[in-house]
């Protein structure tokens, strides 16, 4: 924030660490945030939940960078948060803007158009630039569309020939445009869409280059060519062309490289009998993959005889619908059962259903996303079979969830992995030299996760106060004395933060 706000005062790491400890009384956090929010700024955007009273205080601050704060916080209602789209600060406008979590307002997206105006009138941006900058906004929210459609200014609209060679209301509208410029942009784009690729075309080049290539109409010529050279690589980008012809994609079905098949086993446009015939191949790890194919029923996947071991990293799909999801949740595949698992939109009976799946990876994604619904060994399964998640989202909800198995974790205090050596802080029977000793752990997110632990003797979190690495993290224990805390809130020079940074998750 201090870019923004220079006035901002350097952040305190002992303030930061008060502001995310759930035990600070509702008073002492008013107190901190009218007297202390610029340096806890960060950890009043961290806290959750953040009490009405909190809210209803940083809303009305008259610190720009509290209310930013506000706007940054995932635990406050999104109406709230909304409302600072229309904040008198145009950093704080610009902050909730960015926030990705939030649907903007068509009124935020007038501003957002308004912005780059402005930096292209002071000379900021080049046409180029900032009509490049345009088209990336509208990436990322569809509806600026309409808003660069209806601009006034020419680069605006320009910018928004690029969505109509998708979009033929669009298209329509801007090859009738007031200014040549603009109908000749979105002619241009047509034509150079519209005109097959030549082998002059691919020469040469690699990378994203030669894949637009690749997924553009192709001459004849040069489609025979690609065909014939064998190319794994470009073959498998074939896949994304839907322009090939009806014989080439038959080819490509049937191709003696099992890699090309498997690509093409994701092909969009495959139809039910190409998918069934795939589904037969004899090579395991393309009748995996066409299994994840829409087009299949049930019936039809029953019948495929699947190696969920020969499953490759399956993370790029369309998010599903909810009736989607369900089906996936239910079906025979284990493989979209795994998917459905790690949904947080999933109804929890469902997901309660998976945590006896009979497949061991469906349990222990739903034991990562789901902590909620499975029992508790499950929990605990889960995190060790993923310990790396213990530093990401899903495991910290697991770490946070009330019924998380804590009674002798102090066992793995000296285990190899650093997110499982952690667990021993949660034990609330550990001892205290264990702790102690988990304070000079080589691993930094062991040392925070020991300072942070409420079963530290209150003396040593106390004393860790002072410490320069850890002293956010103490300040955020739920342990340290209410008194402690008020005194902390007295001094009247604070340290701050430098190497210690502020307590994400206590």
């Amino acid at each position: 924030m201090k870019r923004h706000w220079p006035a901002l005062p350097e952040p305190d790491a002992v303030l930061e660490g008060l502001a995310v400890n759930p035990a600070l009384p509702g008073p002492l956090l008013l107190r901190l945030i009218a007297e202390h929010s610029g340096a806890a700024a960060d950890g009043l955007a961290e806290r959750e939940p953040l009490p009405a009273t909190a809210v209803t205080a940083m809303a009305g601050h008259p610190d720009p960078w509290v209310r930013a704060a506000l706007a940054g916080n995932r635990s406050v209602a999104a109406e709230i948060r909304l409302r600072l789209h229309d904040d008198p600060d145009p950093l704080v406008r610009q902050w909730i803007q960015n926030v990705r979590d939030l649907p903007r307002p068509e009124s935020a997206l007038s501003r957002i158009l308004e912005r780059y105006l402005s930096w292209s009138e002071r000379g900021m941006l080049t046409d180029p630039e900032l009509i490049g900058e345009l088209m990336e906004e509208a990436t990322r929210d569809r509806r600026l569309v309409a808003l660069l459609t209806r601009h006034p200014d020419d680069r605006f609209r320009t910018a928004a020939c690029v969505f109509g060679s998708v979009d033929p209301d669009l298209r329509e509208i801007l090859l009738r445009d007031r200014s040549a410029t603009v109908r000749s942009r979105m002619a241009a784009i047509l034509t150079e869409r519209a005109r097959p690729s030549t082998a002059a075309d691919l020469d040469g080049i690699r990378g994203m280059r030669r894949g637009s290539v690749l997924t553009a109409p192709l001459s004849p010529e040069l489609l025979a060519r690609v065909l014939a050279e064998g190319d794994e690589d470009d073959l498998a980008v074939l896949t994304y062309n839907d322009h090939l012809p009806p014989e080439a994609v038959a080819a490509l079905l049937a191709h003696p490289l099992p890699a090309v098949r498997r690509a093409f086993a994701g092909r969009r446009q495959l139809t039910a009998a190409q998918a069934v015939r795939l589904g037969a191949d004899p090579d395991p790890s393309v009748r995996t993959a066409v299994s994840l194919h829409p087009v299949l029923t049930e019936e039809q996947l029953s019948a495929i005889d699947i190696d969920p071991g020969s499953a490759g990293s399956d993370r790029h799909y369309p998010k599903p619908s909810r009736e989607v999801l369900a089906r996936w949740a239910t079906s025979v595949n284990p493989l979209l059962r795994r998917r459905a698992a790690e949904d947080s939109r999933l109804p929890a009976a469902l997901a309660a259903g998976l945590a006896g799946d009979t497949d061991r990876e469906v349990r222990m994604r739903v034991g990562r996303f789901h902590p909620a619904v499975v029992p508790p060994a499950l929990m605990l399964e889960s995190y060790l079979d993923r310990p790396h998640a213990g530093r990401c989202g899903c495991g910290i909800r697991m770490l946070r969830h009330a019924d998380f198995p804590v009674a002798g974790l102090a066992r793995f205090a000296t285990h190899d992995s650093p997110a499982v050596r952690l667990l021993a802080t949660y034990d609330p029977q550990a001892d205290p030299a264990l702790l102690e000793d988990l304070l000079t752990d080589p691993d930094q997110e062991v040392r925070r996760a020991a300072a942070r632990s409420r079963h530290l003797p209150v003396a040593r979190i106390v004393a860790l106060l002072d410490e320069p690495e850890l002293r956010g993290f103490a300040a955020a224990n739920p342990a340290l004395p209410v008194t402690e805390m008020a005194r902390r809130l007295e001094l009247p020079r604070l340290v701050p933060r430098g190497a210690s940074a502020p307590p994400r998750h206590p």
